[in-house]
């Protein structure tokens, strides 16, 4: 129930994000929308969430909502070096997936795994930057619309018999770099630089981690997910 109500919540800092920045989402929300992520969009409930408060929000809009994400994937085609297998990478099924399913709009979240759970590095910055604007480019050949959603924060309050602050083991999924989330806000930073007239940006770390931060001055316990 906890993980369900914190999922709406998401769904819900999101639009009004939307909302709040943009005065057209009806217009640009319509026809056949294509979701692309990972675990988050994978899971399925948070799709299921959006459908509906889309829904709700733009009873008038004709919108057929396409969930692909993947667990794991990123945007960046990297992955640990630890790592018994490697990480799916979106690009290797964007072109398939935009020629079979012709979206009118792309929504795309990525970066939570783009960073590798270590500390920052120009490498790894380069990589995500490189695989958002691959993805931008190959969505507005198709003439398709796109939604850059930011990657939500981490918390290592919530992972904190994970998180490490020494390097020694390397830092990496099970054992992420307990300041990961300025490697994530990084990435939002530049991701809302970003500009296109087919382009919405939603800064859903912002959004995200400034709801955890007001939760806190009354509950210091509270965690938005239970993973991080």
């Amino acid at each position: 129930m906890k993980t369900t109500r914190n999922l709406l919540i998401i769904v819900l800092l999101f639009l009004f994000a939307c909302s709040t920045d943009h005065g057209t989402e009806s217009k640009f929300l319509r026809g056949r929308i294509l979701i692309l992520g990972d675990s988050i969009t994978h899971t399925g409930i948070f799709v299921s969430f959006l459908e509906y408060e889309l829904a709700r929000k733009f009873p008038e809009a004709e919108m057929d909502i396409i969930a692909i994400g993947l667990s794991s994937e990123t945007a960046s085609c990297q992955t640990e070096s630890d790592r018994e297998f490697p990480r799916p990478c979106v690009h290797e099924r964007l072109d398939s997936a935009l020629d079979k399913l012709k979206p009118d709009v792309v929504f795309s979240c990525y970066g939570m795994n783009d960073g590798l759970y270590t500390t920052q590095s120009p490498e790894n910055m380069q990589a995500y930057q490189n695989g958002i604007t691959k993805l931008m480019e190959k969505v507005f050949a198709t003439g398709a619309k796109l939604v850059l959603l930011t990657p939500p924060p981490f918390d290592p309050l919530a992972a904190k018999e994970k998180v490490t602050c020494s390097d020694s083991a390397g830092y990496n999924y099970f054992h992420p770099y307990c300041h990961y989330d300025s490697v994530l806000a990084d990435y939002a930073n530049w991701t809302m630089t970003l500009k296109n007239s087919n382009l919405v940006t939603i800064d859903l770390n912002a959004e995200m981690t400034g709801f955890i931060r007001e939760q806190r001055k009354t509950d210091s316990t509270f965690v938005l997910s239970p993973d991080g």
